[in-house]
């Protein structure tokens, strides 16, 4: 219980922080240093898949890793690191002018990743006991930090350096603090023959990694070319709405739920039992909220943002949809990697990338609802897909599956009946209504699926007992 706890406090504190910080920053910044920090910093969060997040699962997953094994994976991930600061670095004193400019921007970005490697090998050091206090901790302070510093840099006028420095900080801030908790450094050491096993199940999870980040990188990098730095900074704001609080809460419930799937990975029976829980959890948890999220979008932008940046709506509105299926398919996603299918993800990586890629390229897309609706498209095609590839590795068949997600589902289209509703008696734009909106939108959900879902019922009963 305590571990949840945590874990909740983390994934909703991190998302809201995130959430509010945008709001702030959009009335300090304009939309084109969006667009450039967005490309700048997501060009840092595909590389950092060699850095943070290269040992990160294969460490929880292999039940065997000693913890000499976790410093020598530390120590490879950092000189990684080092190795792409020097590269930023030479790159930045090379060029002059404009170029320079950006190059001194990414190389600020890329100074993250030292303290990246660290929270990578740490946290996992920290997960695969299933203690999550330090990590939650660290987490919410460093991003309270970050945050809070990359305002102050807007309010000075610093434009996309704000959005940059703010990265860098908080990451920084949350090895330190991570440090500080565990108190754990290992001496330097590089060997890697205690690393090869790990090796053997990172190196394709990196390369499935990469295949998504780049997927992002290259759609807003199409998005600049065919239309103009100001449309990407539209659907960067979009995004940093939906899709950066959707990773953050992946990436919690992630770490949440792959532990325990993994140390159950050797019984079927007890393995499909964590599915369910964790399948529960993410149903009546992120998935209504980004709905919610979807459907409070106007009041949102109205109070948060003001009149110019209405484009922004409807962005909102079909990123977050594509959110809430993301985190449908998420347990299955896990439920593949413990079982070391990694060719599914890979698969699914390069379907999306694909689609993104080539219908891109064929439209030319200059509006910017169908560039985000191209990005959302083949997120929910791949859902059936992942459930058949669950109901074919595992005991959990597509109906039982399905007995899972309805009460979310249904909960979800009475949320929105809800707030549709309550939307046609209140004042337009406010923050009471706003406020009453999310009210009336998460008691229509919480008792629909309280009414619809008996473990549920009995877990309350427990809990309030």
């Amino acid at each position: 219980m305590r571990n949840g706890v945590w874990i909740a406090s983390d994934s909703l504190a991190t998302a809201g922080i995130s959430l509010i910080t945008v709001l702030i920053m959009a009335r300090l910044v304009a939309p084109s240093d969006f667009g450039i920090a967005a490309l700048i910093n997501g060009l840092t969060l595909v590389l950092n898949l060699y850095v943070e997040g290269f040992f990160h699962d294969a460490l929880i997953q292999n039940r065997d890793v000693d913890d000499p094994t976790f410093g020598n994976a530390l120590w490879f991930v950092e000189a990684i690191a080092a190795l792409l600061i020097g590269i930023g670095l030479l790159t930045a004193l090379l060029l002059s002018g404009a170029t320079a400019q950006i190059a001194w921007l990414s190389t600020a970005s890329l100074l993250s990743l030292p303290f990246s490697g660290y929270i990578g090998v740490a946290n996992a050091r920290e997960r695969r006991e299933l203690l999550y206090a330090n990590v939650a901790r660290a987490s919410i302070l460093g991003k309270v930090a970050g945050c809070l510093f990359g305002i102050f840099l807007a309010r000075m006028g610093t434009g996309a350096w704000s959005l940059i420095l703010q990265y860098t900080a908080g990451v920084a801030i949350q090895a330190v603090l991570l440090a500080a908790q565990t108190r754990w450094l290992p001496r330097p050491v590089f060997a890697i023959a205690p690393l090869r096993e790990l090796l053997r199940f990172a190196l394709p999870y990196a390369v499935m990694h990469t295949i998504a980040g780049v997927r992002l990188q290259i759609f807003t990098l199409l998005i600049a070319m065919f239309s103009n730095l100001s449309v990407a900074g539209y659907v960067n704001v979009a995004f940093r709405l939906t899709i950066t609080p959707q990773t953050a809460l992946t990436t919690t419930l992630m770490n949440f739920g792959f532990p325990l799937m993994a140390a159950e990975q050797h019984s079927d029976a007890a393995l499909a039992r964590q599915f369910e829980l964790v399948t529960r959890i993410i149903c009546i948890s992120a998935v209504p909220a980004f709905v919610g999220l979807a459907v409070v979008a106007p009041q949102l932008v109205s109070i948060a943002f003001g009149a110019n940046w209405d484009p922004v709506i409807v962005l909102i509105q079909i990123a977050a949809i594509g959110a809430a299926a993301g985190f449908v398919r998420l347990p299955g996603s896990m439920l593949a990697r413990v079982k070391g299918q990694v060719h599914f993800s890979l698969y699914n990586s390069i379907f999306q990338l694909g689609f993104v890629v080539l219908a891109m390229i064929a439209l030319h897309p200059q509006n910017q609802i169908i560039a985000v609706l191209i990005w959302t498209v083949p997120i929910i095609v791949s859902l059936p897909i992942t459930s058949y590839v669950v109901a074919k590795i595992s005991a959990v068949g597509p109906s039982w599956q399905l007995r899972l997600l309805a009460p979310s589902l249904v909960g979800s289209a009475t949320m929105i009946a809800a707030v549709k509703l309550a939307d046609h008696y209140l004042a337009s734009p406010s923050l009471l209504a706003l406020t009453t909106q999310i009210m009336v939108g998460a008691v229509a959900f919480i008792a629909t699926v309280l009414t619809l879902d008996p473990w549920l019922r009995i877990q309350v009963t427990r809990a309030s007992a």
